[in-house]
């Protein structure tokens, strides 16, 4: 009996991390450039821009729900709003954040300040510095033109019970504070939220490259033009700059005029059979888009048209809960990460230690015609804005709600000579569903 083979292929592991004490760090895979790479990649997206700027948007949400804690500074130069953030674009990018702490002399922590993710290496176990975090801005080396050990900072990792100790061991102006480096899975490379679909964000760049490259030189070539041979290399180059004025977007439709040396001298033109790559490319860049769409779980309305429009109220209504929901486990760890950071702060930045993040509302804004039928907290609320408490907020002119007709019945009401007081009383409550007080002001009692 013949044995079935499998031929599924292996998978490769999307990140090698090298346990290597004589780098100096942990390499964040074989070339320690995977957070470089993931930055490269995505900026050269368009589609995962546009994703990461709407999951962005998403987790932040309407922001935090403790508005003093909202405006407190959680340093000289940043207030908690930019604070998360700057943690909130870490995350959604690498998976990952770090955060360093500064400390006073009892162990309470008097700063915290955002660092950007991809500076954070981890050190080796048998390290001299094994039990720190490495920072260093140029871990990609694009910013100098040699690495220097001498250039990489080592701060001790974040264990606040430990502060005080370490701020004995040296002397107080040279503590370097603690640096956090988080993950959902503890202290270990992440991989990116969208590593799965970064070859189709690469696709995507090279088909941009590709629509620029053949627009720019009259798409591919259709013709092949035969000359005799240059007498120099000067005559040479001379007739190859003419010629590429004739390429491009602005040299299209024009024609060119060549002259011919000699009656006996020919000149060709030869027309070369292209095949149509039209449709394959389309598909490619259609395909492409979509993968990372669907990566980042948002629903089409969000992003893209939909049946030639942008998608009627109640589709991007339900967009919005669709991608709250979806986003709400992000929320929730933001929240958890804050309420460690500011556990045993220095000074308080949020009195009611709620450090929740509201959901991202949707809301339709109202015509301006059918404003005077809104309560002025009915249009704050459409607008996204917090109510007030205001008690006239929350009324309506009667007279827009009754119309002409229904004030006109009701100031008869009041002018009648024959109902009793009482009697006009039960009718305005009856008729049009005043309360007693408002009866009362009415009729001047």
């Amino acid at each position: 009996m013949a044995k079935v083979k499998s031929t599924a292929q292996k998978v490769t592991q999307r990140i090698t991390t090298i346990d290597q004490v004589g780098f100096y760090v942990n390499k964040y895979d074989f070339d320690n450039k995977y957070p470089q790479r993931v930055i490269d990649i995505s900026n050269d997206s368009g589609t995962a821009q546009a994703c990461l700027e709407l999951k962005r948007k998403f987790v932040f949400g309407g922001g935090l729900k403790n508005l003093d804690f909202y405006k407190s500074k959680v340093n000289p130069t940043t207030t908690a709003d930019k604070f998360l953030r700057n943690l909130i674009d870490n995350f959604t990018k690498f998976g990952g954040c770090a955060i360093h702490f500064n400390y006073n002399m009892v162990g309470q922590k008097t700063t915290v300040t955002s660092i950007p993710f991809e500076y954070c290496r981890l050190v080796p176990t048998g390290h001299k510095e094994e039990g720190k975090i490495a920072i260093y801005d140029d871990w990609g080396h694009n910013k100098r033109l040699k690495f220097s050990p001498s250039d990489v900072t080592y701060i001790n990792s974040y264990n606040p019970k430990s502060a005080v100790q370490e701020m004995e061991a040296v002397e107080v102006e040279n503590y370097k504070g603690q640096v956090y480096f988080w993950t959902p899975k503890g202290a270990t490379y992440p991989l990116s939220p969208f590593d799965a679909v970064l070859e189709d964000m690469l696709t995507e760049a090279q088909l941009k490259k590709f629509k620029h490259s053949t627009s720019a030189n009259n798409f591919l070539a259709s013709h092949l033009l035969i000359t005799g041979k240059s007498e120099s290399d000067e005559e040479a180059d001379l007739f190859d700059e003419n010629l590429r004025q004739f390429q491009g977007g602005e040299g299209s439709g024009t024609i060119m005029v060549i002259e011919r040396e000699s009656e006996g001298e020919t000149i060709e033109l030869k027309k070369i059979e292209i095949q149509d790559y039209d449709g394959l490319y389309s598909f490619t860049e259609d395909s492409s888009v979509l993968s990372i769409i669907r990566r980042f779980l948002i629903p089409p309305v969000l992003l893209l048209r939909v049946a030639g429009s942008l998608g009627t109220s109640k589709e991007i209504s339900d967009a919005y809960d669709y991608y709250n929901v979806m986003t709400s486990d992000d929320r929730l760890l933001m929240e958890e990460l804050l309420t460690e950071i500011f556990t045993d702060f220095a000074h308080l930045v949020n009195s009611d230690l709620d450090f929740s993040i509201l959901p991202l509302k949707y809301s339709k804004a109202i015509s301006a015609e059918y404003l005077s039928y809104y309560t002025k907290n009915e249009i704050r609320v459409a607008n996204g804005d917090e109510e007030l408490t205001d008690v006239k907020a929350d009324s309506t002119l009667l007279a827009v709600t009754l119309g002409v007709g229904g004030t006109q019945a009701l100031t008869s009401i009041l002018a009648d000579t024959i109902l009793t007081v009482e009697q006009k009383k039960g009718t305005l409550m009856v008729l049009f569903g005043l309360n007693e007080t408002q009866t009362n002001q009415m009729l001047g009692l």
